[in-house]
């Protein structure tokens, strides 16, 4: 297929070479920059570097290249897909990106536009209505409105990865009743639970459950990361680097459904993607320890 490419600056004056353009050029150089894309009317936008990425994606959820670094946006405003990559020069620079923005270029390229229809997930009225076969393997996610576990749950989602083309599961701003039915048809549908730095979510769904949350041992996809040898360890960047699924952002802020539905199926794809891991020795004993340090993060240990 034949594309048409068209290459402009952010800034559209001199500064010195190496650095980075100010903050006041930034402000005055954006504007311009979103009228002169209005007139090319681009389908997709490979945003290189720090600066165009926050100009393009920042109003869509962009926090910064590490997390969002090939990540599909949309711009409502340009009705057009922005990809964010480091700029070309920072591969230079520092050759470990030279992988990741290949990676990022391919997607761009290749990928189809995502679907952002409500397609992809079900949202429930209550735990009640959640259908989990017996003996299924479940990915699962939170989203929180901040990191302590005091702070509010947003939303809960699941998916059985037995057929990752299912509609995530979602609540909506679950109650205390809602997390410990969901706790219950885990456990008696005995399911095995996969999360991504799972022992975050325990410690809010603990909580939140007035400690009637079950014990059990889950498979943690960022563990698996880390033994291998994976040095970035966040759910989107190992999402956008191993997976061809488009990235949560693309859903648009934490508050919407579509954000999370994209995690959680990430966390499927990332198990898929390291399952080989689950069979090494020192990934069984690592497991195991993800509810204990849930609890240890709650209640604190005695020392003597």
């Amino acid at each position: 297929t034949q594309h048409s490419l068209y290459v402009t600056n952010l800034v559209k004056e001199p500064f010195a070479p190496g650095k980075a353009p100010g903050a006041p050029a930034i402000r005055k150089w954006a504007p311009v920059l979103i009228d002169e894309l209005k007139m090319i009317r681009p389908k997709r936008i490979l945003a290189l570097g720090a600066a165009p990425a926050k100009a393009l994606a920042g109003d869509y959820g962009y926090t910064d290249l590490t997390e969002d670094h090939g990540t599909f946006f949309w711009n409502a405003e340009l009705e057009a897909w922005v990809v964010p990559t480091f700029h070309f020069a920072a591969g230079m620079r520092a050759p470990q990106y030279q992988a990741f923005i290949g990676r990022d270029l391919n997607r761009w390229l290749e990928l189809p536009d995502p679907d952002r229809s409500s397609g992809g997930y079900v949202l429930l009225d209550s735990a009640a209505d959640l259908e989990l076969p017996l003996g299924a393997t479940i990915a699962l996610d939170i989203e929180t409105r901040g990191l302590e576990y005091r702070n509010d749950i947003i939303s809960i989602g699941i998916v059985n990865l037995d057929d990752l083309n299912d509609a995530a599961q979602l609540l909506m701003e679950p109650s205390k009743e809602d997390i410990q039915e969901l706790g219950r048809q885990l456990t008696i549908n005995r399911c095995t639970v996969v999360g991504h730095n799972l022992q975050f979510d325990l410690r809010f769904l603990i909580h939140h459950s007035g400690w009637k949350w079950p014990r059990f041992t889950p498979h943690d996809t960022m563990i698996m990361a880390h033994l291998a040898g994976e040095e970035k360890l966040s759910l989107k960047h190992l999402t956008t680097y191993h997976t061809n699924r488009p990235g949560s952002r693309m859903g648009g802020t934490v508050e919407d459904p579509l954000y999370l539905a994209e995690d959680v199926k990430s966390t499927g794809e990332l198990f898929d993607h390291y399952y080989p891991m689950t069979n090494a020795y020192i990934y069984q004993h690592l497991r195991k320890l993800v509810p204990v340090m849930a609890s240890v993060n709650l209640r604190g240990v005695y020392v003597d």
